[in-house]
């Protein structure tokens, strides 16, 4: 497309044609909200990271045609936001973009990808700083940490408001059997606009001065995925879990079984209408799914 004839075109017709140009699946809501079964299988595959390099690149590129388009595509540039080095610079533009109303940039994210590879800033700093981004996107609906990450202590803190909110998956280390250095926010824990949660190793903020009566409220959430005996944090468990409308399980692991009849997961077994078992062969060597449908007796 000529730079003169794309410039004399509608806004309305150079937003579609950008979309086309820069589609990609962090896009698309199989990608955030709903859980496709099977679906680690391709949703964060090397491919789907390649395509949604290629369209940033697509996106740089047209922005440098002329001034006109690069305002066109701010929507599109913070969609999907990365936080890890650099983030202080990106808490900056979204600070600086608000107007009267309070929004800025921000108010275009849906989706925030957290990581601690290349962090060089100071840990309370960090926590600070990606706090404060978050709390400049106040439509985000799905937050990842992907496993791929180092491991690292706590990034976010705990009071965050989040209304729109609908889907976490939360890695705290590279390996579901490792032992995390620290759990993840609270906040996910009492979101009430949460439908899919998926965890890893050590992911409850357990604490030695947590309140017995602390109690996991999602009601909202109707898939949980879990992939350590430790997901809901170590023994003893003091706390209650409220998922009224939970009926998708995801075992991605054997030792993820042991929530099922350890008192954390076990009232609430009866809801599970689906099941899910990872890629791991272990499930092969032992009867683990007369096991599952033991404890999940209503799954279809």
């Amino acid at each position: 497309m000529a730079v003169g004839s794309g410039a004399s075109l509608p806004h309305e017709i150079l937003i579609d044609i950008f979309k086309l140009a820069t589609d990609n699946p962090a896009r698309h809501p199989i990608y955030s909200v709903p859980w496709t079964p099977f679906e680690r299988a391709y949703a964060f595959s090397s491919s789907s990271a390649s395509t949604c390099a290629e369209a940033l690149r697509t996106k740089h590129s047209l922005a440098l045609v002329s001034s006109a388009f690069r305002e066109l595509l701010t929507p599109f540039f913070y969609e999907h936001i990365r936080i890890r080095h650099g983030a202080v610079e990106l808490l900056k533009i979204l600070e600086d973009s608000k107007g009267e109303d309070g929004l800025g940039h921000g108010r275009f994210v849906r989706r925030v990808t957290v990581s601690t590879n290349g962090h060089s800033t100071p840990h309370d700093l960090t926590i600070k700083v990606n706090s404060s981004i978050l709390r400049c996107c106040p439509f985000v609906e799905h937050i990842l940490r992907p496993q791929e990450t180092t491991a690292g202590d706590q990034l976010l803190l705990d009071h965050i408001d989040l209304p729109y909110l609908s889907r976490v998956d939360w890695h705290n280390t590279p390996f579901d059997s490792s032992f995390a250095s620290s759990a993840a926010p609270r906040f996910i824990f009492h979101s009430r606009s949460l439908r899919v949660l998926i965890l890893g190793a050590d992911n409850f903020p357990w604490s030695e001065n947590l309140d017995p009566e602390t109690v996991i409220d999602l009601p909202n959430l109707h898939t949980l995925g879990i992939n350590s005996s430790n997901s809901f944090g170590a023994e003893p468990r003091r706390h209650m879990l409220n998922m009224p409308s939970l009926h998708r399980l995801i075992i991605g692991r054997p030792e993820a079984i042991y929530n099922l009849f350890s008192g954390t997961l076990e009232n609430l077994s009866r809801k599970i209408k689906s099941l899910e078992l990872g890629a791991d062969p272990r499930f092969l060597r032992h009867d683990f799914v007369a096991t599952l449908l033991g404890y999940c007796p209503n799954a279809e």
